[in-house]
């Protein structure tokens, strides 16, 4: 939108939320982005002359032939706002939420109630940022990380990792999730398998198999 304004357009923004920014806004921890710098960039484009309608979700305020037939471009930019789930038992229970309803519910002032011991699933910046905000959120906690290949082979920045683990983070690598274990509906932990490194796989890296042996 900001560079549409610019080349002389008149773009019109719809989002689905309440408030502009999208994943910015909603997933990215605020010690790494502070509101005011978001506000600041939206009102800029404001300013220059993008429109902005809200609460208007694609396929239930809005449809794309509608869409087709008011304007004469249209940018999808709806973005993956959405957690991947692991496809293991026990995975809906009480207790168990994906990174990105986590940071979400962080940023928007509701964030869940944690315990003690909270172990977050995954190599990327998501995992990273849930680690990191879990800390903050129970300071005299435990938070460990579990990811199924090398700390080599994981996929978030690393000075993200190398940030998480001077916060106090622990990361478990070479273990993959099996299932969650629960009582009367809600976590209590997560069994475990122990991997090892095999042949590379489509994205460049060692595929993770099992080591063999019985579940952790």
């Amino acid at each position: 939108a900001y560079y549409l304004v610019k080349a002389g357009f008149e773009p019109v923004v719809f989002d689905a939320r309440a408030s502009a920014g999208g994943t910015v806004d909603g997933v990215v921890p605020a010690y790494r982005l502070a509101d005011t710098a978001i506000v600041s960039d939206i009102d800029r484009v404001r300013r220059l002359g993008v429109r902005i309608e809200f609460g208007k979700a694609l396929g239930r305020d809005i449809t794309l032939a509608e869409l087709r037939r008011d304007f004469p471009y249209v940018f999808l930019g709806v973005g993956a706002q959405r957690g991947k789930r692991l496809g293991i038992d026990g995975e809906s229970a009480e207790g168990v939420v994906d990174a990105i309803a986590f940071l979400n519910a962080v940023r928007a002032k509701r964030p869940p109630a944690l315990g003690r011991r909270i172990l977050v699933i995954g190599g990327g910046n998501s995992a990273m940022d849930a680690a990191r905000t879990a800390r903050r959120l129970v300071p005299d906690g435990e938070v460990t990380v579990v990811y199924r290949r090398t700390r080599t082979e994981m996929p978030a920045d690393i000075e993200e990792i190398t940030h998480c683990l001077e916060e106090g983070a622990v990361i478990r690598d070479l273990v993959a999730p099996a299932r969650v274990v629960t009582e009367n509906g809600r976590v209590v932990a997560l069994a475990r398998t122990r991997m090892k490194l095999g042949p590379y796989d489509e994205s460049g890296r060692p595929r993770p198999v099992p080591a063999g042996g019985e579940e952790m």
